[in-house]
């Protein structure tokens, strides 16, 4: 049953995403129980040495071969491949629950806390947060950010604020927008428009000119290192809501190819996204994470993977992205 919501899921982020990492999800999603025959380091090991796989998403209940995950996970850093898992047993109840499912012992949190550290695994608490991570990093491989510096527009100032909220618990920072920065935003956005990072790129509502100049100008910005779009691309959009936020799409694709920098589309919705859209980002190399609970924390996993990654430095401790349900 998990695998098969696994897959949907998949086939859901990856919608006309063909050769962009998205599939590879799909294609590579393994099951396995009780681990009988072969172990999580075995199919560990499998996924390291293939070449389609370019994130490794784990969903365990114990780990049997603690020395074995520990090489498979070395390896996998050797290979500038990500781990990401989501291990349950963090209470009491789901570690009665694990024993009585398949006979794991789920064992000491703090213990398999300090193991994903030295293993440098990132551990996360939820499906939506092992999935959405995964889609990230499967879009930003071959990209890095020095620091969570990050730039952000958005179409909606009441969303804008919520982003903050989520932004702020996950330790991204906002770097003002320079005096240069500013000026060249007065001569595309309207008088009334703030000036300010998070920016509010509505403007008059001119998605096809105004915008897009936003965003190049946003990412120009020395200290941004990674620009965030956020915008709702749901899958259940009217035809002109469609054709109106393809422009935002194309604004996003533009910059990413200009600027270099990582740009991420966050949909603040979970749920599938128009595959209209899906279409212009992927193959435009901008990945989209949906639900801005799980999708701005993985953008924080993603810089500080690739922090600790160009420090050679152990993986962050597990970030308190979200309470714990």
């Amino acid at each position: 049953m998990l695998l098969d919501l696994l897959k949907v899921h998949v086939r859901q982020q990856g919608a006309g995403a063909d050769g962009d990492g998205l599939d590879v999800l799909q294609d590579d999603l393994l099951q396995f129980l009780g681990e009988a025959a072969l172990g999580l380091a075995d199919y560990m090991d499998y996924l390291v040495d293939d070449p389609k796989t370019a994130v490794i998403a784990l969903f365990v209940e114990t780990i049997r071969d603690p020395e074995g995950v520990a090489d498979a996970c070395r390896r996998a850093r050797g290979a500038g491949k990500p781990v990401i898992a989501l291990k349950v047993g963090r209470s009491e109840l789901a570690c009665r629950v694990a024993a009585t499912h398949t006979g794991a012992i789920a064992g000491s949190d703090r213990i398999l806390d300090a193991f994903f550290r030295r293993a440098n695994v990132m551990r996360v608490n939820t499906l939506d947060d092992l999935l959405e991570t995964a889609v990230l990093f499967s879009g930003l491989r071959g990209l890095s950010a020095g620091s969570p510096k990050v730039g952000m527009a958005t179409v909606s100032g009441g969303e804008m604020g919520m982003l903050a909220d989520v932004c702020s618990d996950s330790g991204l920072i906002f770097p003002p927008i320079s005096e240069a920065g500013k000026e060249r935003l007065r001569k595309v956005l309207p008088p009334y428009a703030p000036i300010a990072n998070p920016l509010d790129a509505w403007g008059s509502g001119d998605l096809r000119e105004a915008y897009p100049a936003s965003l190049g100008i946003l990412a120009a910005e020395e200290d941004v290192e990674t620009l965030i779009v956020s915008q709702d691309i749901p899958g259940n959009m009217a035809p002109e809501q469609v054709e109106q936020f393809s422009d935002v799409a194309r604004a996003a694709v533009a910059v990413r190819a200009a600027s270099g920098k990582p740009v991420i589309v966050v949909s603040n919705i979970s749920g599938g996204i128009d595959p209209a859209i899906g279409d212009i980002l992927a193959q435009g190399n901008v990945p989209v994470v949906q639900g801005s609970g799980a999708g701005i924390p993985a953008i924080r996993r993603w810089i500080d993977w690739c922090a600790a990654r160009a420090a050679k430095t152990a993986s962050p401790c597990p970030r308190k992205d979200s309470p714990t349900p």
